[in-house]
């Protein structure tokens, strides 16, 4: 058993960064039959290799629907996040919209050319 440090950057606090120091465990498995050979301790509210929280991510996301990738990484330093545009762009990435889960289950819920229109 080790202990690990770990530095997450949470949602602002008044417009401050805020970065949250944590350490967790990290196991190592004495069976060695064991497919993983070491364990670290799971956070609820991040992932084992993430930097930022899932608040904070749910907040960039937030803000950034509404702006450009550019705009939305200005906006965002104003109130106290440090996030590049091209980091807000992986994160749009990760998300599986509801449409994009029904085309891999072969659902359509609305035909490309469902509009037509003649006009005269």
């Amino acid at each position: 058993m080790r202990l690990i440090s770990r530095t997450l950057q949470d949602t602002p606090i008044q417009g401050k960064q805020t970065r949250l120091h944590l350490n967790v465990y990290k196991y190592d498995c004495l069976n060695l039959a064991c497919p993983d050979q070491t364990f670290t301790e799971t956070l609820p509210f991040a992932g084992w290799k993430q930097v930022r929280t899932d608040a904070l991510n749910t907040f960039i996301l937030g803000v950034a629907i509404f702006l450009s990738n550019n705009g939305a990484s200005k906006v965002l330093a104003l109130l106290g996040v440090n996030v590049s545009n091209d980091t807000i762009q992986s994160l749009y990435d990760r998300i599986e919209f509801v449409d994009d889960i029904a085309i891999k289950r072969g659902n359509v819920y609305a035909p490309r050319f469902m509009i037509s229109a003649t006009i005269t």
